[in-house]
This record gives C-alpha cells, structure tokens and sequence, in this order.
C-alpha cells in the first residue's frame, strides 16, 4: 500500500526511540492513526500536529487497557471500539467516537472476534479523520477520575491469563446460542 501511494515507510524497533522521533519530525505529519504496540511516550503525542489517534477494542473508560474484547465479555460489558486521541495515560485521551460491535454473535472465536473488531474499526476511523478535516468531528474529554473511586468503575485491564481467556471464549460461545436458539423464555 505505502509504495502505491509512494509514501514512506520505516521500521523500528521502538518507536519511542530518538531516532524514531527525528524521523517523525522530518516526516512532520499532521496526523498518526494507531496500530498497536508499545506505550506511547509524550515526546512522540507531541510529533503530529493534530495528534495520535488510536482505535481501541474496547468502549472507553469502561474498558481501558489490554485484552479489551475478553475482559468485555467476562464483565458482561456492550464489545465495541472507541477511536479517541491519545494522551500520556492508556486509554484515557479524549474520544472522537464509540461504537458497540453489532456482529459478536456471529464471531466463532477470540481470534475472530477481535479481528472483525480490527475491521470495525478501520472501517470507521477514516470517518472521524474526515469529520476532523470538515470541522464537523468533535472530541469528548473522558470522565474525570473520581477522588474516591469506584475500584468496579475506574478499571484498566491487562493481558489476561489462559484460564480467564478460556472462560471469556466460553461466554462469546454462550452469545451465539443465544443468538441461534433465540432468548429463553420461561
């Protein structure tokens, strides 16, 4: 894709590193979308002029940090991806966008679960980019953390353990029966 639109590409290993961020600066973007990967620092948040966007698997601040689409489903949170800007904590930046998956029923694994997650999200990023570009796309500060919080409401969530994963595979199990055989009444 990058050498049919003949833009350039570079690998690195961190890309928080120095000579990632001189690149970057030569570079001079207006804007970074994203794909994954290490924390990013704030001398790299401040490359960009209209700065970083992420597109997370998870809606925000519900669910903040790693394994978003398992921990949605063992606290029976709405799956869905949230496109905002990122900031210097995880997942806490302003969001431009939330959408909840409609499609979880039909997903057969984790696996693919997250990757129509991933396609979700692709698809509706370049939206919120042109929404940006018009002026007509706005971003929502997140909640401001409570002084006294909630340890059920404020959470960011970490990889998660194969055995919690193996319970989250099974809840996402349950969800397509449910949606084949129909709600149970009773």
């Amino acid at each position: 894709m990058a050498a049919f639109y003949e833009f350039p590409v570079a690998v690195c290993d961190d890309q928080n590193s120095s000579d990632s961020i001189a690149r970057l600066k030569e570079w001079s973007p207006d804007l970074i979308i994203f794909a994954g990967g290490n924390v990013l620092r704030r001398q790299l948040l401040a490359v960009p002029r209209l700065g970083v966007l992420n597109v997370h698997l998870g809606l925000l601040p519900e669910v903040r940090g790693m394994s978003s689409p398992e921990w949605s489903l063992l606290n029976r949170i709405p799956i869905g991806i949230t496109i905002h800007y990122m900031d210097a904590g995880i997942d806490t930046g302003p969001v431009l966008q939330k959408s909840e998956f409609p499609d979880v029923a039909q997903c057969e694994s984790l696996i693919d679960l997250r990757n129509r997650l991933v396609a979700f999200g692709a698809e509706r990023v370049g939206s919120v980019v042109e929404g940006l570009i018009r002026g007509t796309m706005f971003a929502t500060p997140q909640s401001a953390p409570d002084p006294d919080p909630d340890p059920d409401k404020d959470r960011q969530f970490f990889v998660m353990h194969e055995w919690l994963q193996a319970r989250a595979a099974e809840r996402l199990v349950a969800t397509r029966r449910v949606a084949v055989a129909g709600p149970v009444h009773r």
